[in-house]
């Protein structure tokens, strides 16, 4: 009898101890599925990073959606705009330019062809200046405005200079107006120099390159202003590639053929 208590015994043991191998593979298995996962998870993640950072600046989308005006001309569509974000995937492509551009000291010696009002902006995360409202006055060189009369490319060496000015202010910080409807200029608020050089170009990646043309901003007193983002400049001039990269060339162009 007592013999076959032993052999009772050690069976249960046996099979306590196979439960107990039973309990802890699943347990593996279930370990091994969750870091699967998890990798799976991280992998799609990196993926979706990298769609964002090489379409347009500011724009988000999932993966399998077609916008035709991304650099990469698939998989892009328009979202919100990330401003952190967009400033340093797309600055960290531009080189300093500050090196490049001086402050044209003679810009009133070209040409003013053309101002505009320029309205406080509307966006969320625009602060300071661009958040005023502002005047502008356009200036070209000699240079461009003999090449356009010509019927020719702005040549090398050519520089558009855009003097801002904020717009004078009512009491309700609306802008106040002339009769003929245009904002009255109030204080200078800094420059805009788009310049043109041979050989400027080569140093960005054909998404972002425009032509031969750089920018610079500059301050009220001339000084190179770095605080701005130059990228969203390349970004938006590009739309104007057709007219070398100029939103005012046929402004330009109307004035010089009068």
């Amino acid at each position: 009898m007592e013999i076959a208590m032993h052999r009772e015994i050690a069976m249960h043991r046996e099979i306590a101890m196979q439960s107990l191998l039973r309990l802890l593979t699943m347990l593996i298995c279930i370990v091994a599925s969750s870091q699967l996962l998890f990798v799976q998870s991280s992998r799609l993640a990196a993926l979706t990073a990298r769609v964002v950072a090489v379409g347009i600046a500011g724009a988000v989308a999932p993966v399998g959606i077609f916008h035709p005006g991304g650099p990469i001309g698939v998989f892009t569509q328009p979202g919100p705009f990330l401003e952190a974000e967009r400033a340093t995937a797309t600055a960290s492509q531009l080189p300093a330019a500050g090196d490049k551009i001086a402050f044209p000291e003679r810009y009133a010696e070209g040409v003013m062809y053309t101002t505009l009002d320029r309205p406080a902006s509307l966006k969320p995360s625009a602060t300071g200046l661009e958040n005023a409202a502002q005047y502008h006055k356009f200036y070209a060189t000699a240079a461009a405005i003999k090449a356009l009369r010509n019927g020719e490319l702005i040549p090398s060496g050519a520089a558009i200079t855009v003097v801002k000015y904020r717009a004078k202010l009512d009491p309700q910080g609306n802008p106040i107006k002339h009769e003929n409807g245009r904002f009255i200029r109030g204080d200078l608020i800094g420059f805009s120099v788009m310049e043109k050089r041979t050989g400027w170009g080569a140093a960005y990646p054909p998404e972002i390159r425009n032509g031969e043309w750089e920018f610079q901003e500059f301050t009220a007193d001339g000084k190179p202003n770095d605080k701005p983002n130059r990228s969203a400049c390349f970004q938006c001039h590009r739309s104007q590639a057709h007219k070398d990269f100029l939103f005012t060339f046929d402004s330009i162009k109307a004035v010089f053929a009068k």
